[in-house]
């Protein structure tokens, strides 16, 4: 799960980076290199980057995952609001039509 949500952050701050007219590569490198990214995300950035989204993990998948978490913590009675938000950045992924790739093609989401 915290993969996941790193994806989908670090795909908003791609997004926001090409908006204002700049190229994430850099701030991506720097960012991957601090003791906050994990290191799935250090692998993941190039294909963010580069837009190859080979699906090893689709989003299809990412957002049934967080469904469950969803269904599991309400029938718990437990609130997770962020796990919440993610779950639902990557059910709007799917329904966009972006479920057959990887799970770090959120970013095209935000392009």
């Amino acid at each position: 799960m915290r993969c996941s949500a790193q994806l989908a952050v670090v795909g908003e701050l791609i997004g926001l980076i090409r908006k204002a007219g700049f190229d994430p590569a850099p701030i991506v490198a720097a960012y991957a290199e601090t003791p906050v990214a994990s290191p799935a995300l250090k692998l993941a950035a190039p294909a963010m980057l580069g837009d190859a989204f080979p699906a090893a993990f689709p989003i299809d998948l990412v957002a049934k995952d967080f469904a469950m978490l969803a269904h599991s913590a309400a029938a718990a009675g437990a609130a997770m609001p962020a796990a919440a938000e993610v779950g639902r950045s990557y059910a709007a992924a799917r329904d966009e039509g972006l479920g057959d790739l990887n799970a770090t093609g959120i970013v095209k989401r935000y392009a």
